[in-house]
């Protein structure tokens, strides 16, 4: 894998790029933020935050609090004047190409199951970790989608 310097200064951008939630309003779209990047930095952006195993699968503190402290600029500054570069922007359209396989209705509960496969590694870790959470089939589907990107072995 490539690793791509990133930008702690342009997480409005990255995340203006991505599919699903931007703002903090809710909880949903603060695991949906929070899943993205975990995910954009399994996938090559070296934004250095350190992501710890919690409730609903891979977290950052220090990211939460980036995003709080950004507040105002995502929701009121436009993040599409940010730019970005060839490199970063191949990594985002590879987490719309995940995101785009699974159902945007739920992008919640699909890219909790996606970073934490992705975090654990194995569908055998992760229902260890959440009996019951996730269904076999929703299982094996994102291993295959992670698989494809080369996330899990």
């Amino acid at each position: 894998m490539v690793l791509v310097e990133g930008d702690r200064n342009k997480l409005l951008g990255y995340l203006h790029k991505t599919e699903g939630a931007t703002t903090l309003d809710t909880l949903n779209n603060r695991k949906i933020i929070q899943k993205k990047v975990y995910l954009l930095q399994e996938l090559g952006l070296k934004l250095n935050y350190y992501f710890g195993w919690y409730v609903y699968g891979p977290y950052s503190p220090e990211l939460t609090r980036s995003l709080f402290e950004k507040r105002a600029l995502l929701e009121g500054e436009d993040p599409s004047r940010i730019e970005l570069t060839k490199e970063e922007l191949e990594l985002i359209n590879k987490l719309n190409s995940m995101i785009k396989e699974v159902d945007p209705n739920r992008l919640d509960y699909w890219l909790e199951l996606l970073a934490s496969l992705a975090y654990l590694k194995s569908k055998e870790e992760l229902q260890n970790r959440k009996p019951s959470k996730f269904k076999d089939d929703d299982i094996d589907k994102c291993l295959k989608i992670l698989k494809k990107f080369n996330l899990v072995g």
